[in-house]
């Protein structure tokens, strides 16, 4: 919304600093995937690798673990799974908003929990072997 910066907005946890995000990604956009939150002496990381101040105080950086969306699935890679192609981590910023940042939901993993979550996505079923990963990952980071 127009003036989520101004709202009491909190995720309960995020502490740990492992949320559910949605990408800003075409392809990623409304999914609710692990990523962990960017502490802010971290800072906002350029291209070149500098570090940079993001003006916008309703933004946020975060790392998309595992993402989907980055892999090559328009076939001109041999690969049995085109979807875990892309790289394990994607630096997004992502505006603070409760449609895009939730609580992450796993204290343990349970790969029946996964997927049952994973049903819900409405996502290809290539995908879950990288959504269990991203999973993992955001559990041992937690």
């Amino acid at each position: 919304t127009r003036f989520a910066s101004t709202t009491n907005f909190t995720v309960e946890g995020i502490e740990n600093g492992i949320i559910l995000a949605s990408s800003q990604q075409q392809r990623g956009q409304g999914v609710l995937w692990p990523a962990r939150v960017s502490h802010v002496v971290e800072g906002n990381l350029t291209s070149t690798g500098n570090a940079r101040r993001t003006s916008s105080k309703n933004q946020i950086q975060v790392v998309f673990l595992a993402p989907f969306w980055n892999g090559d699935v328009t076939g001109h890679v041999d690969a049995k799974d085109a979807y875990s192609t892309g790289h394990l981590f994607e630096f997004e910023t992502i505006e603070v908003s409760e449609y895009n940042i939730q609580t992450y939901p796993f204290n343990e993993l349970s790969l029946e929990k996964v997927q049952q979550s994973f049903l819900f996505l409405g996502l290809p079923k290539a995908v879950f072997s990288r959504y269990l990963d991203s999973h993992r990952i955001a559990v041992a980071l937690k």
